[in-house]
Parts: C-alpha cells; sequence; structure tokens
C-alpha cells in the first residue's frame, strides 16, 4: 500500500487505497453512520464493500483507454488475479489518491511514472478529467474549503490548480534542492514543503 484516505463527509465511510502496483481501490465502510459511528472492536472486525479499482498502469500504457467491464465484481476478482499471477510492484507503479473535497463521487489520484493527475467518479467507473503537469508528480493534497487541488512535482515546483476550472492554475519554484514533502494546513491557507536535506518551507495562499 501507497497511500490511504478516508472520506467523512457523508453517512457512510469510504477509504480509498493506493498500491504499489498502479492501483487503487476504494472501499465502502458497511454498518457505519456517521451519526453514531461504531468503534473498532478486534472480535466484530468491520465489513467492506468493495465499490470501485481503477488501475493506472494500464490506463497511461493504453494510451488514456479502459478495458470495458461487464461485472464490477468480475472486475474485482480478475484484478486480484492479475496481483498474484503478475509482481508489478515497482517505483514508477506506486499511485497515490485522495478524495475530493467538494464532491462525493470524486477522488484524484496519480501514478509516479505519468506527469498526469486524473480526476475519477469512482460510482461511475470512469475517469472524467486528465490535468497534464510539466513533471512527475511526487505529492497530491486537496484544499478542505475551495475546489483547488496542490501538487509537488519531482522538479520541485508546487502547482496549484483548479479541479472545475484547470486553466485557473498557478505555480512556485521552491528552494529544495529535492522536494519529498507536501502538506496543507486545514484551513487550506498554508501549504508546507519539505525537501531531503531537511529543509522546510511554508507558503502562504491568497487571492489576487
Amino acid at each position: 500500500m501507497s497511500s490511504f484516505d478516508v472520506s467523512f463527509l457523508e453517512p457512510y465511510n469510504k477509504w480509498l487505497v493506493g498500491t504499489a502496483s498502479g492501483k487503487v481501490i476504494v472501499y465502502n465502510r458497511k454498518d457505519f453512520n456517521a451519526f453514531h459511528q461504531e468503534l473498532f472492536d478486534e472480535h466484530v472486525p468491520t465489513r467492506f464493500n468493495y465499490m470501485d479499482t481503477f488501475n493506472l498502469l494500464d490506463y497511461v500504457d493504453n494510451g488514456f483507454t479502459e478495458s470495458k467491464r461487464s461485472n464490477t465484481l468480475d472486475h474485482f476478482y480478475s484484478v486480484s488475479k492479475r496481483s498474484l499471477v503478475k509482481n508489478e510492484v515497482e517505483d514508477g507503479n506506486m499511485t497515490t489518491g485522495v478524495f475530493c473535497s467538494g464532491d462525493l463521487t470524486l477522488h484524484l489520484t496519480f501514478i509516479a511514472k505519468a506527469p498526469y493527475i486524473f480526476i475519477r467518479n469512482f460510482e461511475l467507473h470512469q475517469v472524467v478529467k486528465r490535468i497534464g503537469l510539466s513533471n512527475l508528480p511526487l505529492q497530491l493534497a486537496v484544499a478542505p474549503t475551495t475546489t483547488f487541488l496542490y501538487v509537488l512535482q519531482a522538479d520541485g515546483v508546487l502547482k496549484m490548480v483548479d479541479q472545475v476550472n484547470i486553466e485557473n492554475a498557478s505555480e512556485v519554484g521552491t528552494i529544495h534542492e529535492e522536494a519529498r514533502v507536501l502538506r496543507l494546513c486545514p484551513n487550506g491557507r498554508y501549504v508546507l514543503t519539505g525537501g531531503s536535506k531537511g529543509d522546510v518551507c511554508i507558503w502562504h495562499v491568497f487571492r489576487r
């Protein structure tokens, strides 16, 4: 597992898992209600419904086309069988996914070897938008109260993009010799970036 995110913005809880083999998987936690959140109990394991698998490795290698699925459950088992037969765990196949803050059916994701951010509707099982980058993505964060996403690229550039209107974007070059980490404060006003030598920068986000 290369990334993990949780959505609490609805009466039921979804988990988003990014893998090191080029896949992003969405699960829906059963018997979960935001108004009466059950506690984890080792004697009563949490149950999940499988919702969606996005194979970014195939999607990127096949020119941004997905093979059509005939049945969601059959698709899940075919992906599981492929993971058992093929060892596709590589640094370039590492995936990262985060839920969108403004739409409960969307998540943002990327695979380390491709300079793109993909917006996917996991209920319709399709990519609805592809955002091109100038370099490979390292880290991804979503603003909690706006439609903006933040991407830290391998060349040290911090990019801010509006998910609704991707032409509305801005970027800044960080001072890091080798950028590593991106974090966003809870109110979305400040962005933190970190480098390989322990250097940390705090960026103030403001509107012109």
